[in-house]
């Protein structure tokens, strides 16, 4: 390969390297601001672009929130209204029934003070009715007197007696003092059956108010003794149940508080079966007491021993050796009838 000829032509002038660097770094530099502006723009747009399409998004969906949470707002504020409506109701109900309980109250007590200043009113025109009457029985009387007096001057023409004059003013004075302590008797009996009245009045409401908080006690009470009698008759049945065999023999220590005892009919009918037949009180304890069991229903087996009296045979009556034949004859067939299921 020849070697290349470097002329004159060929070769840049001299000083125009440096001029051509700045030049390219010029025009690098242009390209390179054309670019970031470029770029700065189109970001910008695009910023602008997203932002408003994100706007027209969210705007509507903030509406609807908004009216959602106006809504939430409306409710909660209307519930809040109810429920102080509903306290302001039963507020107002309750101060209805104190101020109504009240009036009551107070319209009792102006009863009874309006019947108490009348039956002392009443008291007060009796005892003034009865001042008048006495003050004209006694006008009356001092009329009279006076008439006696100038009748007897008319008659005898002689001077009056003193003695008899203060005689007759000491029985006047006497008689006067005796109607005021009777009459003083009567207003303190009257004001004191007032009185009485109205603290009997008084303790009858007491009495109520006792026997209305009592009710509730009572009522429990009751539902205790029902208990109570319900597991006593539980025990009763309990006891009457293990009754199941007729002919069956127990032997008992003691009978059960629950079951009254039967009494006994030879006692009854002979008074000195009870003397002949009565066993020492020391060995009392030690017996044994043997009872026929007899089958009962657990339902009527209480009634039946407490409400059914005895059997009392008709004095003068016997019975007769064709009867007890009879009635031998009747047992042995039910005895054979009997051993002869138990063989079957």
């Amino acid at each position: 390969m020849s070697k290349s000829v470097l002329t004159s032509d060929t070769m840049p002038k001299a000083g125009r390297v440096n001029k051509m660097c700045r030049e390219w770094s010029v025009h690098e530099d242009g390209a390179l601001a054309y670019r970031l502006q470029d770029k700065e723009i189109k970001e910008h747009y695009t910023g602008n672009k997203v932002r408003n399409a994100q706007v027209r998004e969210d705007l509507p969906r903030a509406r609807v929130e908004q009216k959602l949470e106006e809504l939430r707002y409306h409710t909660i504020v209307q519930e809040q209204e109810e429920k102080d409506a509903l306290v302001a109701q039963q507020m107002a109900l309750k101060l209805e029934r104190e101020e109504r309980l009240k009036e009551r109250e107070l319209q009792e007590k102006m009863r009874l003070q309006l019947r108490l200043d009348d039956e002392a009113a009443q008291i007060e025109a009796e005892l003034e009715m009865e001042r008048r009457l006495q003050e004209e029985r006694d006008q009356v009387l001092a009329r009279k007197l006076q008439e006696e007096e100038e009748r007897s001057i008319d008659a005898h023409n002689s001077p009056i007696d003193d003695q008899l004059v203060l005689d007759q003013k000491i029985a006047i004075e006497a008689q006067d003092a005796e109607l005021a302590r009777m009459l003083q008797d009567k207003e303190r009996a009257k004001i004191r059956r007032a009185r009485e009245r109205a603290k009997q009045k008084k303790l009858e409401r007491q009495q109520q108010e006792y026997e209305n908080n009592n009710i509730s006690k009572i009522k429990l009470d009751r539902s205790d003794n029902l208990e109570i009698e319900r597991s006593k008759s539980h025990n009763y049945m309990s006891y009457t149940q293990k009754m199941t065999d007729p002919e069956e023999i127990q032997v008992m220590e003691s009978l059960p508080e629950d079951v009254p005892e039967l009494p006994n009919v030879a006692a009854i009918i002979d008074p000195t079966y009870s003397s002949e037949h009565e066993s020492p009180s020391g060995n009392s304890s030690n017996l044994v007491s043997l009872s026929y069991t007899l089958p009962v229903s657990p339902s009527s087996s209480h009634d039946y021993m407490v409400s059914t009296p005895c059997y009392m045979p008709i004095q003068g009556q016997r019975r007769t050796q064709a009867q007890s034949l009879s009635l031998s004859h009747e047992e042995k067939q039910k005895r054979r009838v009997k051993d002869s299921c138990k063989q079957q």
